[in-house]
């Protein structure tokens, strides 16, 4: 008995595939359903974006206005010149901007830092580093990688109702589109998942990548009942 608890509580802590969201999601100020977005806005001029499957505490400690993305992603956006830092925490690290506009993506022990306008700060396992606009960085398992140059339009086009990908393997295509739709599409073809793909999907019409890689890549395509679909 006292086992059979033990694993409840466990995977309610952390589901397993990410089926359903944890505690900590669940009892988070603000939290987004799949294929939800929500806009936030924070003291002090703070705007938060919150994506499809998010979860954000607020909070203020002494001088610093004070945020958590617990899961999934978030674009940020000061409209003036902040009175107080603004501090993120996210999978261990912090950012932190006094006037910018950037994207927090947070999954599992992995965040993902991009800078569009202004500059952002972001400390992660001992290690601190400043990012500009165009630049990108993340962090897991106490490593802080090099800044690398990306297109912030491309990144943040969820907020515009889309998904933009360039020359991005199929594999993680699907990996990104099943954030945005309920059940789930499943590739068994690995061959077919190394394909790259160079794609523009409104997230109102998030099905239409099933018909794209059928008549792009000749996939079999097999719909099942709760909204699986399977690409081989």
């Amino acid at each position: 008995m006292a086992a059979s608890v033990a694993m409840a509580g466990y995977l309610a802590m952390r589901p397993p595939l990410d089926l359903w969201p944890s505690v900590e999601e669940l009892a988070a100020d603000y939290r987004t359903r799949t294929g939800e977005q929500r806009r936030i806005s924070v003291a002090n001029g703070v705007v938060v974006d919150l994506n499809t499957g998010s979860s954000l505490n607020v909070r203020r400690e002494g001088n610093e206005e004070r945020l958590e993305l617990v899961s999934g992603e978030a674009a940020i956006a000061t409209t003036q010149q902040l009175p107080v830092r603004l501090t993120i925490e996210a999978a261990g690290g912090r950012i932190h901007a006094t006037e910018a506009q950037f994207n927090l993506r947070c999954n599992g022990s992995r965040a993902i830092v991009t800078c569009h306008r202004g500059s952002v700060s972001v400390d992660y396992s001992g290690r601190s580093l400043s990012l500009r606009e165009g630049e990108q960085i993340s962090y897991a398992n106490g490593m802080l990688d090099v800044a690398t140059s990306v297109d912030p339009a491309v990144v943040m086009a969820w907020r515009e109702g889309q998904l933009v990908f360039r020359q991005t393997p199929l594999s993680q295509v699907v990996e990104e589109v099943n954030r945005y739709r309920s059940g789930r599409i499943v590739l068994v073809n690995e061959e077919l998942g190394r394909r790259l793909v160079e794609a523009r999907v409104r997230l109102d019409r998030i099905d239409d990548l099933i018909g794209l890689v059928r008549e792009a890549y000749g996939a079999q395509v097999t719909s099942l009942p709760g909204g699986i679909v399977v690409l081989s």
